[in-house]
């Protein structure tokens, strides 16, 4: 991209006016940028990126109207990204990264990102560390799957009327015990597939969450819109059902990739 002399950006929504951010240096408007798009709960934008150069002429690299937009948000961070000037390095990397653990210490590995950037021994960089998928993240889900602390059934926190049903789908999927969805946000209003829920971990290690919702809510299209969210597989399995038989669906979710093996 051309190097002009400054850069603006507008970002608005559908109900209008976010915000205005203008710089000298495009990396800077980048930095600035990400940093109100990652406090920003909004999902949809439009935007417009123009463009001065040193004689004030103005030139508009991108506009996203409503005739064209808006656009999600990870699409906009790519599409603003994309406009960076290819000659020179990044001054700056927005990644997710997993800590693991190299003797006592514990290590983010930053490789690829230094590479980027170039970066070598003895640069001096600033680091932001932020615990992603908490509890109030847009879609922290997935993170029950992995998860191993595992306590023995109790039936009186599950809404049960059919024990039997219940006794035969636990036997059958060779259940170990139930996995905590402590600080597991499922939207009851917008994810109506899920309802009467609980999660349960097989001797296999892998972790199943199970929904009992209403007939009308319990429509193959809400459990696949779900699953694909999600990352997962989704199952009906009626001939199991312990609450409110023959009013319900029972519907399970688990990993995708991942085969479940049920007693034979």
């Amino acid at each position: 991209m051309k190097n002009y002399a400054r850069y603006e950006l507008n970002l608005s929504n559908s109900e209008g006016f976010l915000m205005n951010y203008g710089a000298e240096r495009y990396n800077e408007l980048v930095y600035e940028f990400f940093d109100y798009l990652e406090r920003s709960e909004e999902d949809y934008f439009y935007f417009t990126l123009t463009a001065f150069t040193k004689d004030e002429k103005c030139v508009t690299l991108c506009n996203v109207t409503k005739d064209f937009g808006p656009i999600s948000k990870k699409n906009l961070m790519n599409m603003v990204v994309s406009f960076n000037m290819y000659s020179a390095p990044e001054n700056n990397a927005i990644f997710d990264g997993v800590i693991s653990k190299c003797g006592n210490s514990y290590v983010l590995k930053v490789t690829e990102q230094c590479r980027q950037m170039q970066l070598d021994i003895g640069d001096m960089v600033r680091v932001k560390m932020e615990r992603i998928h908490t509890a109030d993240s847009k879609d922290n889900i997935q993170r029950l799957f992995y998860r191993k602390d595992t306590k023995p059934v109790n039936k009186e926190h599950i809404y049960v009327d059919q024990p039997e049903y219940l006794d035969k789908f636990l036997k059958d999927y060779r259940v170990k015990g139930v996995v905590s969805l402590r600080g597991i946000e499922l939207d009851h209003m917008m994810d109506c597939v899920i309802d009467h829920e609980f999660a349960v971990r097989t001797e296999d290690g892998n972790v199943i969450l199970v929904s009992i919702p209403y007939e009308k809510e319990g429509k193959e299209e809400y459990a696949r819109a779900f699953a694909d969210t999600h990352g997962l597989e989704y199952d009906y399995i009626n001939e199991y059902s312990w609450y409110h038989r023959g009013d319900t669906k029972l519907v399970i979710f688990w990993l995708k990739g991942v085969e479940l093996k049920k007693q034979a």
